[in-house]
């Protein structure tokens, strides 16, 4: 009997427990429908990530693959998903964060691509790696983008510039401590060289 205002207290503190998690979890929910916005910045990320992640694996991959195949059927789930929160031009809307993406994507892998030609040759595994990713990437851009190849040339460029502005201030600041024959300067030199090398074929 001494028992019963301890067991009545527990009683009482799980119930209001379980009413506020309740409350929380409705709340959430509420804010998704309540914030359609918010649900579809999450959805066209969700969209860019695959989008790129099937680009890569379509060099690894051939279409029937179980993996091609899932990853597919997510994709068209979400665009659906999306184009019923936003009818009108959510498609458009979409594919131009995704193209984004992935010049952005192919930007750095070019500059991988060019920094790695400082070790390896054109015909290494790890080198044919980057292109073979380099090209997926590039086919489904101009499937999103048909007949806008420079623009994604311009951003390579701008890729490939921008580590070479990084390159030189890292380089100048080697220079005060150490002479021009130091190893990371002279690996610092023969990284530009190759960067400018892919930088002047796309001109």
């Amino acid at each position: 009997m001494r028992h019963k205002p301890l067991m009545l207290f527990i009683f009482i503190t799980i119930i209001s427990s379980g009413t506020a998690s309740a409350n929380i979890i409705s709340a959430q929910a509420n804010q998704v429908v309540s914030n359609p916005q918010v649900t579809v910045k999450s959805i066209t990320q969700q969209i860019i990530d695959l989008e790129l992640q099937q680009a890569v694996l379509d060099v690894t991959f051939t279409p029937q693959n179980p993996v091609m195949q899932n990853t597919n059927r997510k994709l068209q789930s979400l665009r659906k998903n999306l184009a019923q929160l936003q009818p009108q031009g959510g498609k458009t809307a979409v594919d131009i964060a995704v193209s984004q993406a992935i010049k952005a994507r192919i930007g750095k892998l070019a500059v991988e691509r060019a920094l790695l030609n400082v070790t390896y040759t054109p015909t290494s595994p790890v080198i044919q790696d980057r292109e073979r990713k380099i090209k997926s990437l590039n086919k489904r851009f101009l499937q999103l983008q048909p007949n806008n190849q420079t623009a994604l040339n311009v951003a390579i460029s701008q890729a490939i510039k921008a580590k070479m502005e990084e390159l030189k201030i890292e380089r100048a600041l080697l220079q005060t401590k150490y002479s021009a024959t130091h190893p990371n300067i002279v690996q610092i030199n023969s990284q530009l060289r190759s960067l400018e090398t892919h930088l002047v074929s796309r001109r």
